[in-house]
C-alpha cells in the first residue's frame, strides 16, 4: 500500500522540481466546473504576492468534489499548499519567474488577456505564463492518485468517487486561476 502511495507522487515530485527553478522573484466535467464563477468581486483581481488568493477553498472544493479544502501553512511567501480530506488531494500554487523546462516537453495554449498555459509533455496544463514572464505553477497530488493503463497517464478520485484524468484537474485549475487574473 505505501508503495502505490508513493507512486503517485512522482508527477508531483517532477513539477516540484521544474517549478523550484522558476521561484523566487517577484457527470460534469472539471474543465466546465472551473467556468463556473470566479468568487471575487468584479473589477478586483488577486494579488500575486497571495498565491492563496488565486485559488480559494470554494474553487477547489467546486472542482475536486471533496468538501473542507484547508490552507496550510508554509516557509514561503511565493506558495501556497491546500489539503482536502486528510491528503486525499493537495493543491500547491506558487509563483515565480518563468523557466521553460525543456525536460518537461509539452506545448503552449492561449487562455486569454495575454496569458498563456504550458502544457506538459504528459498533457498537464500545469503552468500559467504571464505577459511580464512571471508563472503560476501548480502542483497536484494525495492519496487520491493513481497510475492510469498508459505511460504518464494518472487518474484522480474525486470525492464524489468518480474517476477523471489528472489532465483535466490541471485544466480546470488553471483555468479557474487565468479566469480571475484576466
Amino acid at each position: 500500500m505505501q508503495e502505490r502511495r508513493l507512486m503517485g507522487t512522482w508527477p508531483a515530485l517532477a513539477l516540484l522540481a521544474a517549478s523550484l527553478a522558476g521561484c523566487g522573484e517577484g457527470g460534469e466535467t472539471a474543465a466546465r466546473a472551473a467556468a463556473g464563477s470566479s468568487g471575487r468581486a468584479e473589477g478586483t483581481k488577486p494579488a500575486l504576492s497571495e498565491p492563496c488568493t488565486l485559488i480559494t477553498a470554494a474553487d477547489i472544493e467546486r472542482i475536486s468534489s471533496y468538501a473542507g479544502a484547508v490552507r496550510r501553512e508554509v516557509n514561503s511567501d511565493s506558495v501556497c499548499w491546500w489539503t482536502v480530506d486528510g491528503q486525499r488531494l493537495g493543491v500547491s500554487i506558487s509563483v515565480g519567474r518563468y523557466v521553460l523546462s525543456p525536460f518537461l516537453g509539452g506545448s503552449e495554449v492561449d487562455l486569454g488577456g495575454g496569458i498563456r498555459g504550458r502544457r506538459s509533455d504528459a498533457g498537464w496544463l500545469n503552468q500559467i505564463v504571464l505577459p511580464d514572464q512571471r508563472a503560476i505553477t501548480l502542483i497536484l497530488d494525495g492519496t487520491a492518485l493513481s497510475l492510469g493503463s498508459g505511460k504518464g497517464e494518472y487518474r484522480l478520485t474525486l470525492g464524489d468517487g468518480r474517476k477523471v484524468d489528472l489532465q483535466e484537474q490541471y485544466s480546470a485549475y488553471a483555468r479557474t486561476i487565468a479566469g480571475r487574473l484576466r
